[in-house]
């Protein structure tokens, strides 16, 4: 974070002028800064806020190609966190292995999934949800196979922002 500020600053490479410059890049992305709060650049300061509406503002802009994109784990393909989270028995019978590509994020108390979803006709939909509750593995666990199971019977002729939920 500090690089980053004195990247954008010319030579101050405070935590402060970075995340300034970090909230000025995402306004400048049309990303809802509302709400935000950042803390610190390890995403481990408890005080962070970050909204469903921010991250998915992200992904559009970057878009499901690319870096990002290609960077992200596919369920069914790799390991780590995200074959940990969306393993056999979350994904038991969905048919979306290898259809979520997405990066899991964990706290005590919080948890987050986010990314696309390969849908039938091969356009990539973004999703994003963040639990912050004391028992957030256990609902995380039971939210993330709900959304396999939903995800996995889109037809083609759905459109994004049929499945997107209000005030996202």
């Amino acid at each position: 974070l500090k690089q980053i500020g004195a990247t954008k600053t010319g030579g101050q490479g405070t935590r402060q002028a970075g995340i300034d410059a970090v909230l000025a890049t995402l306004a400048g992305w049309g990303v809802p800064t509302a709400g935000l709060v950042i803390n610190d650049g390890s995403g481990l300061d408890r005080g962070n806020r970050l909204t469903c509406g921010a991250i998915l503002a992200v992904l559009d802009h970057v878009g499901p190609t690319g870096p990002l994109f290609d960077g992200l784990p596919v369920s069914g393909a790799d390991v780590g966190t995200l074959a940990e989270e969306l393993n056999s028995d979350v994904l038991a019978g969905t048919g979306t292995d290898g259809r979520i590509h997405a990066k899991t994020g964990s706290l005590t108390g919080a948890k987050a999934l986010s990314g696309f979803f390969d849908l039938a006709d091969g356009r990539k939909v973004a999703f994003s949800m963040l639990i912050n509750d004391a028992d957030a593995a256990t609902r995380g666990r039971f939210l993330w196979a709900a959304m396999a199971s939903g995800l996995k019977d889109l037809a083609s002729s759905v459109s994004p922002a049929a499945i997107a939920l209000p005030g996202a």
